[in-house]
C-alpha cells in the first residue's frame, strides 16, 4: 500500500521499520510557555489510501517526558481531505518548552475504517452491563 505525500517543509518519516506512527515535524522554532497553546506548521498534506483514515496522536515520549500534548488528544484525517495538516499543542508542564525546526511533534497512524449502515430503532438489545456508565466495570 502507498500513501501520496505533498510536503513543502520538513518531511515526515517513520522512526524505524516497526513504527506504526509516521512522525510529523515542526517547520518553525517556537517556545510553548506553561499552559500555552501553539499551532505548528507541518506544511504537509496527504492522499490517504481508500478505506483508511489518518489518526493524528501525541508522541508518547514528548507527552510523558515534557507534558507536551495535542490540544484535542486525537485528530482524524478523512481519506478525502487534501489540505494542510495542522498540529495544535499545549504545554501542561511547569517549564517552557522549545520546539526547533525538524523536531517530531506528533505522529499519524493510518488505519482502515468501516462505515456501517445506520439503522434507527426504538430499542437496543439488552446486555448484562446495560446503561451503567463510567467506572461501572470496576478499577
Amino acid at each position: 500500500m502507498e500513501m501520496k505525500i505533498k510536503c513543502t517543509g520538513e518531511k515526515p518519516s517513520y522512526a524505524n521499520k516497526y513504527a506504526a506512527g509516521l512522525d510529523m515535524r515542526s517547520n518553525e522554532r517556537v517556545c510553548i510557555m506553561p499552559g500555552g497553546i501553539v499551532d505548528i506548521e507541518t506544511l504537509l498534506a496527504v492522499e490517504i489510501p481508500k478505506g483508511h483514515f489518518g489518526m493524528v496522536v501525541a508522541r508518547s515520549g514528548l507527552s510523558f517526558k515534557n507534558q507536551i500534548k495535542l490540544i484535542n488528544d486525537v485528530g482524524i484525517i478523512d481519506e478525502d481531505y487534501r489540505g494542510n495538516i495542522g498540529i495544535r499543542l499545549i504545554n501542561e508542564g511547569k517549564e517552557p518548552y522549545l520546539i526547533e525546526v525538524g523536531d517530531r511533534v506528533a505522529q499519524m497512524i493510518i488505519m482502515p475504517y468501516i462505515q456501517p449502515k445506520l439503522v434507527y430503532v426504538d430499542e437496543l438489545e439488552e446486555t448484562e452491563r446495560g446503561n451503567s456508565g463510567f467506572g461501572s466495570t470496576g478499577k
